[in-house]
């Protein structure tokens, strides 16, 4: 049984109100968090419907408690048994590793949460290649969900999944070292 872990090493994922679109921007430009690389990507593929949005959460760093980007559940779809998540973060601020850190939250979490059996999220061409050095969990997907094939074709997209099992089996091996001490191995 997964647990969702909303607490690692270096980040954590604070929970805020699930808004989408308009109301979206407005959060982030009020935290600071508007110029993000790939926010009007993410904006263009996402939803203003906050029905579809499972859960939005600050990403923030554990070092300085600021808040460094943002993470999203979006687009349940429980008959195919899937789920959408986006993790974006501000790099200037985040050294390698702590989006990645972050991302592993938010797909824990989204397995912990919800009975899916694969999770899936867009790739911009600034951070395949990062995505897909974990051949062994993550896989592209040969047909995206229908509302991502124009509008992310239109931003070079790619949409990557991970599949419950391939999570179980590696993910929650290498989330286990994120959210345990240094002292608690």
């Amino acid at each position: 049984m997964l647990f969702p872990h909303t607490i690692a090493r270096r980040t954590s994922l604070l929970q805020t109100e699930p808004v989408g679109g308009t109301a979206l921007r407005t959060v982030l430009e009020r935290e600071k968090l508007d110029l993000l690389p790939d926010l009007e990507v993410f904006l263009s593929t996402s939803t203003d419907d906050p029905v579809k949005i499972a859960a939005l959460f600050f990403v923030v760093r554990s070092d300085t408690e600021e808040k460094i980007g943002f993470g999203s559940i979006s687009h349940l779809d429980t008959e195919l048994g899937q789920i959408r998540i986006d993790v974006i973060a501000d790099p200037d601020r985040t050294e390698f590793g702590i989006s990645l850190e972050a991302t592993m939250l938010v797909v824990n979490y989204a397995f912990a949460t919800w009975d899916v059996g694969k999770i899936y999220f867009c790739a911009t061409p600034r951070n395949f290649e990062t995505l897909s050095m974990f051949p062994a969990m993550i896989m592209e997907e040969p047909e995206p969900p229908a509302y991502l094939r124009e509008s992310g074709t239109e931003h070079g997209l790619r949409v990557l999944s991970i599949h419950r099992d391939r999570w179980e089996k590696y993910g929650t091996r290498f989330l286990d070292r994120l959210v345990k001490s240094p002292l608690g191995r």
